[in-house]
């Protein structure tokens, strides 16, 4: 079988249909553009971007079975990146790309590019900036002019979201000397020196790149943005006139620099409204056949919205009846809409217009709260779950995220009831999806106790625990009730037989701790059965499984002095507990499920130490930071855990902990390495 044909019986298996028909057309396409089998795989490498795992398969086979001279062999692998990255492996594409970017490539200034592009996409503006120039470097000379000004633009912008805003001037006037009538670096340039203050300057700078033609929609909003800033909005008319006269095409897009104008008078006094609404009444009168329909529906309810700012409601409600008949599926229209026939008391007419509105943009908060409005004003709250429910089953991919903003809204307004009841139906779902469920169980606790249901509901939650001990959700939400109501010792003996069946539980093991510091001598013992079961642990042990669990604390002490050594000296005597430090603070057992054990340890050895050398200056110094990091508030008012650290109670439950987490052994390992 061909090298296409194996690509292709191999993909067969795992795709879905569409994705098969998307795959068969690339196959098909490459046994028509060549029949030779290292054409079409060349051809599937190529496509890697788009057909990720199809795309690696071809490449990896080109480059292992070889053959080919360098140039073409470095191309594979940067097609391969891309494969590599849009299929999730982004650990090897960023290897294969730096490679690329360091290799004898004499295109290499495509991963520099690249890489570049990746990096600003990412924030990372100092590192974009140096591949840029590394790109620059490497350039040939046959690069086209007007390629090599677009490259200097975008470093110019990289140098300026750098803070570096003289280099960027020095780029982009690099750029507009190599091609002085690039749209693009003419439209960066504008920017920049609208950016340093300098108006006067930019604007001729702008006219002559809207002259040009404009690449992007950014240069027609730039025009009545630069003008407010000027304080010359009233010149658009003339400058207007100038544009069209010098690029006739400019006339289709005349109507948008009118509506940008009317939105630059919005937010100012209202005595500018008038100026709105006659910059959005000259934008409408031009808009040509082709102009999307979304974006003039947009526009006729901007222009609505500041009619009803003036008063003049008759034409508001004319003004939004027209963006109806335009797009009668545009969100924002269905939403302001309906707040026009609110307004008149057609709340039915309202209701069915914002769940329209809500079946679109589902995750909208003035939606949602104007839906929980109008609910209200009809005495209808009841109905917001079913309503919910019938809106997400239409996008179920986005269900859970859609149901946080429903819940925060209902709470937000007040309704906790039908936000609680909501957020417990789908309890399930936003648990599977939530980074931190004891957020969640302590959201709920808050909207029902809110509600006025707390005592009703502890009740039943404690005859369900009485029924069945284990019972997950049952211990967790009876102990973030008890926990919201500042009932501290109830709370702990909940989260108690919860930490005891899942003492790795990072989170659920930090809302016992923070609740046992509340209860004090009243917090349940976790584990006082298994205490005798602790290993002894010396001072000397401690600090050479200090030294073991962190191997880099020996790094500042100087001729290879041992740990015990350095303890002597009051100078070094900071070290004592530097290893176990992690491990001081409540809020410090609330780290990643998989670094417990490091906790764990931590937790064992500040205790020892600090027990071992209660007055030397390094234990002092750590004692003090510890206090100020773990205020907590219990009670009304500020408690800090160092100063009860040695209260039995508390301190013998975070051993507990710590000693079960760890497995009662003294087989410490080092800390793992942060990637």
């Amino acid at each position: 079988m061909s090298n296409g044909g194996k690509i292709f019986k191999v993909t067969i298996m795992s795709s879905g249909t569409l994705r098969l028909i998307s795959i068969f057309c690339v196959v098909a396409a490459a046994f028509v553009w060549s029949q030779k089998p290292d054409k079409r795989m060349m051809f599937a490498c190529a496509q890697a971007g788009s057909f990720p795992a199809e795309g690696v398969a071809a490449c990896n086979e080109l480059l292992e079975g070889g053959g080919f001279h360098a140039n073409e062999h470095y191309q594979f692998r940067y097609w391969r990146y891309f494969g590599l990255h849009e299929s999730g492996q982004v650990a090897f594409a960023i290897r294969e790309l730096t490679e690329l970017q360091n290799s004898d490539w004499d295109d290499r200034y495509r991963a520099l590019l690249t890489g570049a592009s990746a990096l600003s996409d990412s924030q990372e503006y100092e590192n974009s900036v140096e591949l840029f120039e590394r790109a620059l470097d490497v350039l040939p000379e046959s690069y086209p002019t007007e390629r090599v000004a677009n490259i200097w633009s975008q470093l110019a912008w990289r140098y300026e979201a750098a803070g570096r805003l003289s280099d960027a001037m020095v780029a982009s006037e690099t750029a507009m000397g190599i091609a002085p009538d690039y749209p693009y670096t003419v439209e960066i340039n504008a920017w920049l020196h609208r950016k340093n203050g300098a108006y006067d300057i930019a604007l001729p700078i702008l006219i002559r790149a809207l002259e040009l033609g404009p690449t992007d929609d950014w240069a027609v909003g730039e025009l009545p943005y630069l003008l407010s800033l000027m304080e010359r909005q009233d010149d658009l008319d003339d400058i207007l006139d100038q544009l069209t006269q010098a690029n006739p095409d400019l006339k289709t897009l005349e109507y948008l620099f009118w509506l940008e104008m009317a939105d630059e008078y919005t937010d100012v006094d209202d005595e500018d409204y008038e100026k709105t609404v006659g910059a959005f009444e000259r934008g409408l009168a031009l808009v040509p056949e082709n102009a999307s329909s979304q974006d003039v529906a947009g526009a006729w309810t901007r222009l609505s919205w500041r009619y009803q700012k003036l008063d003049r409601f008759e034409e508001a409600r004319e003004a939004v009846q027209i963006a109806y008949e335009i797009a009668s599926d545009h969100a924002y229209t269905l939403r302001h809409k309906s707040w026009l026939h609110r307004l008149d008391g057609e709340y039915e007419i309202g209701l069915g217009l914002i769940i329209r509105s809500l079946e679109i943009d589902p995750e909208h908060d003035r939606g949602i709260r104007a839906l929980l409005y109008t609910l209200k004003q009809l005495d209808r709250e009841d109905d917001v779950a079913q309503i919910h429910n019938t809106i997400v089953v239409e996008h179920t991919p986005d269900r859970a995220s859609i149901t946080e903003k429903w819940v925060d809204a209902l709470e937000e307004s007040g309704e906790y009831v039908q936000a609680a009841e909501l957020l417990e139906a789908e309890f399930d779902l936003l648990q599977a999806e939530a980074k931190d469920e004891r957020q969640l169980f302590m959201q709920l606790a808050r909207m029902v106790n809110e509600s006025g249901q707390a005592e009703a509901r502890i009740a039943e939650l404690t005859d369900q625990i009485d029924a069945e001990p284990g019972d997950r959700f049952a211990l967790y939400l009876l102990g973030s009730l008890h926990s919201t109501r500042e009932e501290f010792a109830l709370s702990a003996f909940a989260l108690q037989g919860l930490v005891r069946r899942e003492p790795e539980n990072a989170k659920a093991a930090g809302l016992f701790l923070v609740n046992c510091l509340g209860a004090g001598d009243d917090c349940p013992s976790l584990w006082p059965e298994k205490r005798g079961d602790r290993p002894e642990i010396s001072c000397e042990d401690a600090i050479e499984l200090s030294a073991v669990a962190e191997p880099g604390i020996l790094e500042p002490l100087e001729n290879g002095i041992s740990l015990y050594e350095a303890m002597q000296d009051p100078d070094k005597s900071w070290i004592v507990a530097a290893t176990s430090y992690t491990g001081a603070t409540i809020a410090q057992i609330e780290v990643k499920q998989d670094n417990m054990i490091t906790v764990a340890q931590a937790i064992i050895l500040y205790d020892a130490i600090m027990g071992c050398y209660p007055g030397s200056e390094g234990t002092l110094v750590l004692q003090e930071q510890t206090r100020l990091q773990s205020a907590q508030e219990v009670g009304g008012k500020q408690v800090f855990f160092q100063d009860l650290y040695f209260h039995e109670n508390l301190r013998q439950n975070r051993l507990d902990l710590a000693w079960e987490v760890k497995g009662y052994d003294l087989d410490f390992a080092p800390q793992p390495t942060q990637e």
